[in-house]
């Protein structure tokens, strides 16, 4: 269960929590993409670019900065 959502310039709803972000379309809620960690983790989103969303992850002291390239409704990833 996303703790945090967002609406992405996409069509595309993200929602995120400590463990997982997940991208679902706005109109079906098909499930577009996920990413997930092994254990909890804080995620921060970060900003959206071009076809890209990031994500911070801080733990212990130290940052690692992630990225998801979104699917864009209608065309085929390569």
């Amino acid at each position: 269960m996303p703790t945090s959502v967002a609406y992405i310039g996409t069509g595309q709803i993200m929602g995120w929590g400590n463990k997982a972000i997940e991208i679902r379309g706005v109109e079906t809620g098909h499930l577009d993409g996920v990413f997930m960690h092994k254990k909890a983790q804080k995620l921060k989103f970060l900003c959206e670019r071009n076809d890209k969303v990031f994500f911070s992850s801080s733990k212990g002291g130290s940052c690692q900065i992630y990225f998801m390239t979104l699917n864009k409704p209608g065309l085929a990833n390569w």
